[in-house]
């Protein structure tokens, strides 16, 4: 199943909108995180409850970081947190439609 969401992430400099693009199957997740202007690959699995977890990468513009996202889904918003090596932030989002989702491929 395909989901889509307008995340954005409280980082330490202000919040930073993206889009999660996330396709899961048998409990596992693969998928691609916008954030910064970078395309990051994300892979993980469900948690059950609506919630998963996501490894990827965080790509800025000063370098790349190791993250694991751990994410809560009640509904159309979506909640979790971010954790680096020497930091943890707050994600915020919400899914989008799924005529939306048609829209950003097109």
């Amino acid at each position: 199943m395909q989901k889509e969401y307008q995340v954005t992430l409280h980082s330490q400099l202000g919040p930073r909108d993206g889009r999660l693009s996330i396709t899961s199957s048998g409990g596992s997740i693969a998928g691609v995180l916008t954030l910064l202007g970078f395309e990051n690959p994300v892979t993980g699995r469900e948690n059950g409850g609506g919630g998963f977890t996501l490894f990827h990468p965080l790509r800025t513009t000063v370098g790349n970081y190791p993250c694991e996202s751990v994410f809560t889904s009640v509904g159309t918003e979506l909640s979790g947190t971010a954790y680096l090596k020497q930091c943890s932030m707050h994600w915020s989002g919400k899914r989008l439609p799924q005529d939306s989702m048609e829209e950003h491929r097109g």
